[in-house]
C-alpha cells in the first residue's frame, strides 16, 4: 500500500494518525501530573536528527530529497498497536522538563523504507555522511505535560528507551526517563 508522505521542508518525515484511530480520553493523570492529549498524533519516520543530516547533504546533492520522495510515496504507512498494547511513560528535564506518554505501534513499512534508503541513497550522495539506516522505535505520543499538547520527546533508537528504563530504575532525576504503564492507565 503506497503513501502520499513527503519529506517536511526541515527533511523530517512523519506518518500521520488520525485522533479517531486512537480511542483515549482528553487528559491522563500520572501520579498528580495531569497530562494532555496531543494535538496532533503521528508516527516518526525521520525525526529531527536524521533531518538535519539529510537537510545538509540535500544542499549539496538535490537529487536525494527527490529520490526520498519517491521511496515514501511507495512505503507502505500501515501500521497497529503491538500485541499486547505497550505504553511508555517518558520524562526529560532538558531543554524543558516534559513528561509524555507513548503508544508502541507495529509498523513494517517504516523498517523497509530504511532498508530501500539505505540501499539507493548513499550512491546518490558519495563521500556526504549519511544518518544511521536503523529506523526509530515505532510509536505515537499520545499525551503530553505541555499544556498546549504540542511538545513531544523523540526517541531515535530502541536503546534510548532501555537506557531510560534504566535510569528509572535506578532513581535517577536526569536525563531521558522511561518507565512501562499497563494501558489501562490511559483509561482510568
Amino acid at each position: 500500500m503506497g503513501s502520499s508522505l513527503r519529506l517536511s521542508d526541515r527533511s523530517t518525515l512523519l506518518l500521520p494518525v488520525a485522533h479517531d484511530q486512537l480511542e483515549f480520553p482528553a487528559t491522563m493523570d500520572l501520579g498528580g501530573v495531569t497530562l494532555v492529549r496531543k494535538t496532533e498524533h503521528h508516527i516518526t519516520v525521520f525525526g529531527f536528527d536524521i533531518g538535519k543530516v539529510l537537510g545538509a547533504a540535500i544542499a549539496k546533492a538535490p537529487a536525494l530529497r527527490v529520490a526520498i520522495d519517491e521511496l515514501a510515496a511507495a512505503m507502505d504507512a500501515s501500521w497497529t498497536v503491538t500485541s499486547p498494547p505497550v505504553m511508555w511513560r517518558l520524562h526529560r528535564d532538558k531543554p524543558k522538563d516534559l513528561q509524555t506518554v507513548i503508544l508502541m505501534v507495529d509498523a513494517p513499512g517504516i523498517a523497509a523504507f530504511f532498508a530501500a534508503c539505505a540501499q539507493r541513497l548513499p550512491e546518490l550522495a558519495p563521500g556526504i555522511a549519511m544518518p544511521e539506516w536503523d529506523p526509530p522505535p515505532a510509536h505515537v505520543t499520545l499525551y503530553t505535560s505541555d499544556p498546549n499538547g504540542k511538545d513531544g520527546i523523540g526517541v531515535r533508537r530502541a536503546s534510548d528507551l532501555e537506557q531510560a528504563e534504566r535510569r528509572t530504575a535506578a532513581a535517577e532525576t536526569t536525563g531521558l526517563r522511561a518507565a512501562r504503564l499497563p494501558v489501562g492507565a490511559a483509561l482510568s
